[in-house]
């Protein structure tokens, strides 16, 4: 029964991969003037069901999104409710929850050379690596000539971040009880501060792209030990029109000192009907040098698997995806693998297909295979569908 619902969901229902279960939305760049006023508004309607092993989920989420700017000046909020049930057949128990909060709320000042941002907001460091989160805190850019230069830092709770309760429903579907990683319970508790400096050697068909020096601190009363990590980044077009990124980083931390190795590989082919194939890679390996030293660093954010959702914790790791699009069409169809390096370890395929119906609406399906050792049987099967509609303020004719 598992097995053929899969199989219908794969052949018959669009989809848009990557829709993981971490609020991914795109609002903001749905945002249309609203009529009689200077600002922008939008609204994001999803729903999503499925099934994995011997339980049945359902989810619902709303959003809204204003946004006001006037010359180099922006103002965003974004915030919503979401609701989700989950039945455990075996169990024959029911869990539910509802939550509302906000995903973006930030002040914007951005031109040329220099950008900033101060709130809530969603921030990915320069490098390949460390940070991907959602944090109350302040990201500052500066560019000179062939010069970059990154600040970031704020704290992290679990009320918006991206592992928190209002944007991650990875637990409906947990099968694995894995921890959904460290979050303050209030401001200050979990905190990092973290710059960068690259120098992006722009415009190379082959070669060195871009270098760069990171320096990273996690830090707060939540935080057990301090983690310091530093290291080298890098961006390189190889032969063939392959990019390579790899990231050596030393980590200091109490009984923790490590060093981490992140590499990822992509390469592009574009044919003459526009349409591609993507096939991207990446490994995560790391060398101890404190006896049983693990990498503690807490929001990079990985999230490799939809479900297995595997971190720097359980290095080595390695994820490997094969992406078609046919831009025409707006479709695209995605083979996607995730595993540890440990034959017996946690390991997950995914095959999904996506499809953008208009503007507005964006439909989606995926089917995966969980091998595990702490499951009943060793294995689950997964069969998610989702749907995402925009909503615009009605154009007014001049």
């Amino acid at each position: 029964m598992r097995k053929s619902l899969i199989v219908f969901l794969l052949v018959f229902i669009p989809f848009i991969s990557n829709a993981q279960w971490n609020c991914p939305s795109k609002l903001g760049s749905f945002t249309n003037p609203i009529p009689y006023t200077p600002i922008k508004g939008g609204i994001e309607l999803t729903g999503s069901g499925g099934i994995i092993d011997d339980n049945y989920f359902g989810f619902f989420a709303g959003y809204a999104a204003l946004e006001y700017t006037i010359k180099q000046h922006t103002f965003y909020v974004e915030g919503g409710i979401k609701t989700w049930a989950r039945h455990d057949n075996g169990l024959d128990q029911t869990y539910n929850n509802a939550f509302g909060g906000f995903r973006e709320a930030y002040y914007q000042f951005l031109n040329k050379t220099t950008s900033l941002r101060l709130g809530i907001q969603t921030i990915t460091l320069d490098d390949h690596y460390l940070v991907n989160d959602r944090v109350a805190g302040l990201n500052f850019g500066f560019n000179y000539k062939k010069l970059s230069f990154q600040f970031a830092g704020g704290s992290i709770t679990k009320y918006f971040s991206r592992n928190g309760l209002f944007c991650n429903v990875g637990y409906v579907y947990d099968i694995l009880h894995r921890d959904r990683g460290l979050m303050g319970n209030g401001l200050f508790q979990t905190n990092f501060g973290a710059l960068t400096l690259s120098y992006n050697n722009k415009g190379i068909e082959k070669g060195l792209n871009k270098i760069g020096v990171t320096l990273y601190d996690e830090f707060g009363s939540r935080i057990d030990t301090n983690v310091f990590m530093t290291g080298l980044y890098a961006t390189l077009t190889l032969p063939f029109e392959i990019e390579l990124n790899p990231e050596v980083l030393y980590q200091n931390s109490t009984n923790n000192n490590a060093i981490l190795y992140s590499l990822g590989l992509r390469k592009m082919f574009i044919m003459e009907n526009t349409q591609r194939f993507d096939i991207q890679a990446r490994v995560l390996e790391s060398t101890e040098l404190d006896k049983g030293a693990m990498i503690k660093n807490s929001f990079s954010n990985l999230f490799l698997g939809d479900v297995i959702r595997l971190e720097a914790k359980d290095l080595p790791l390695y994820q490997a995806s094969v992406r078609y699009s046919i831009p025409k069409h707006s479709l695209h169809f995605k083979l996607q693998y995730t595993s540890e390096f440990d034959t017996k370890g946690l390991s997950e395929v995914d095959l999904s297909v996506g499809k953008r119906v208009l503007k507005q609406v964006q439909l989606s399906a995926i089917g995966g295979y969980i091998k595990s050792p702490i499951l009943e049987h060793g294995d689950a099967f997964l069969a998610r569908i989702e749907a995402r509609v925009y909503l615009f303020a009605p154009k007014i004719k001049k």
